[in-house]
């Protein structure tokens, strides 16, 4: 009996000393990842904005300064007009990038629809999206609602960048259990016996993060990956 319990004892401190291991992983991540994070930041600050927001400035001194005629004027102008808008737009991508509003104004069905359609346009990728259970009009708690927009649009990019197929699907569903969400590829697959390596050298950050977010809401992640034959990224979310 007592070398029952010293084995028991063991392994759950082999367990726990594992489970150390992969938050400390996490955590190094976690700030390596905003570190990295600021920088995009500020470069597409500089690269969109602020470089907009300085050509609106030359602009408009040139406007003061200069006498122009009615017609070269209202060129002026509208050129103005331009730059405010390209200026407005830039914004509202950063701060969609840093917390999608359109999560809050639309639900988090229409603005999955919205990230597939805009993924769509930038990487050139099929992205076909199922629902059951669910319309425009369902709510969650803030924290449900973003942790399943970040799992979609984390597991649709990483299907882009590593799959090698620019086909996606993607699937929600809302029912008795709470909310299952899928994303999945006919792509050239992995060896899922890696994953353990990958979160304790934090080497995959987007993983391990969307693993700690499903799990703090009492949820479940799977990832089930056959080589040549694809991937499905599963995440079970209770309501």
């Amino acid at each position: 009996k007592l070398t029952r319990e010293n084995i028991f004892h063991i392994k759950n401190y082999r367990n726990s000393h594992q489970r150390i291991l992969e938050l400390q992983s996490i955590t190094n991540s976690l700030l390596r990842n905003l570190e990295q994070e600021r920088k995009l930041i500020v470069r597409e600050i500089y690269n969109g904005p602020l470089h907009s927001g300085l050509d609106l400035s030359r602009w408009l001194k040139y406007l003061e300064e200069e006498t122009l005629p009615h017609d070269k004027k209202q060129e002026v102008i509208n050129h103005l007009q331009d730059l405010a808008e390209d200026v407005n737009h830039e914004l509202h991508l950063i701060a969609d990038e840093l917390h999608p509003q359109t999560l809050a104004d639309l639900g988090l069905l229409t603005a999955i629809e919205l990230l597939c359609q805009e993924i769509m346009l930038k990487e050139q990728s099929i992205i076909s999206l199922d629902s059951m259970g669910i319309d425009s009009e369902t709510r969650f708690q803030e924290e449900v609602g973003l942790t399943a927009y970040r799992f979609l649009e984390e597991g649709i990019m990483n299907s882009i960048r590593h799959s090698g197929t620019t086909k996606q699907r993607v699937y929600i569903e809302l029912n008795e259990s709470g909310l299952e969400l899928k994303v999945s590829d006919l792509g050239r697959g992995f060896d899922v016996s890696q994953i353990e390596e990958w979160l304790l050298k934090g080497t995959h950050f987007g993983i391990a993060e969307m693993k700690e977010r499903i799990e703090s809401l009492g949820g479940e992640l799977e990832i089930n990956s056959v080589i040549h034959r694809g991937t499905t990224i599963k995440a079970t979310i209770p309501i």
